[in-house]
């Protein structure tokens, strides 16, 4: 069967900010509502996906994807992310209802979700995510069809596991600075408000992982300067 997930994601990116979350509506956007999961399998329909009888939770959704010709590319482990990866976190056997959650990659850096955490479905920076949850286990699978293919823009901040020592990468920015007693995360050109302590540790360890400083820059020339080229993460 061929998979174009171009079709499924602008059928769901009609959904961005426009439904409800929830795992106990249809969980597939018909009548408003929709869950983590639900979303994904909404997607790989309209890509062409078959039926697969009822709609996957992020436990049977791994069954699924394999069905449909996607092949697992890590494992809690470092992977540069592209448009059309999808991302299930949760270890199998753990992932269940609240337990687990998933989404679709639209770039090397963001992806597609349906979440409790905002209520709705969003587009979001799928690293600073995966921090502020606290860096669950995770698997990231790709149509075997792309996988050969080289991925056009750089690779994104690593998201693996803590126990995994990576090597910076070069293009990438990622800091953390401290105003008025509030500290914030830098990637890219977003920044993102750290409101707990257990966040601000997790970042660090990611952070430390992958190369780069953890330092909370104060100076306020340079904070002016981020504030310039960079905006909010709301």
């Amino acid at each position: 069967m061929a998979i174009n997930i171009e079709a499924g994601l602008a059928v769901v990116s009609k959904f961005v900010n426009n439904c409800y979350y929830s795992m106990y509506g249809s969980r597939y956007y018909t009548d408003g509502t929709c869950d983590c999961s639900g979303s994904v399998y909404r997607i790989l329909r309209e890509s062409g996906g078959f039926n697969y009888g009822y709609i996957p939770s992020t436990e049977t959704l791994h069954d699924y994807l394999l069905k449909l010709g996607y092949e697992k590319i890590a494992e809690n482990s470092d992977f540069p992310m592209q448009r059309g990866d999808v991302i299930i976190w949760g270890k199998k056997g753990q992932s269940a209802g609240a337990g687990g959650h998933t989404g679709v990659a639209l770039d090397n850096q963001n992806w597609i979700e349906c979440t409790g955490w905002k209520d709705t479905t969003i587009i979001a920076n799928h690293d600073q995510r995966w921090v502020m949850a606290g860096c669950p286990y995770f698997y990231a699978y790709r149509l075997k069809t792309q996988s050969n293919k080289p991925n056009p823009t750089p690779s994104k901040p690593s998201t693996s596991a803590p126990t995994k020592t990576k090597k910076k990468k070069e293009g990438n920015v990622m800091l953390l600075f401290k105003e008025n007693g509030r500290v914030y995360w830098l990637v890219g050109n977003e920044y993102t408000y750290i409101n707990k302590t257990s966040e601000l540790a997790n970042i660090k360890i990611m952070m430390t992982k992958a190369g780069y400083d953890t330092w909370e820059h104060t100076n306020s020339d340079q904070i002016k300067y981020i504030k310039k080229i960079a905006k909010e993460s709301k």
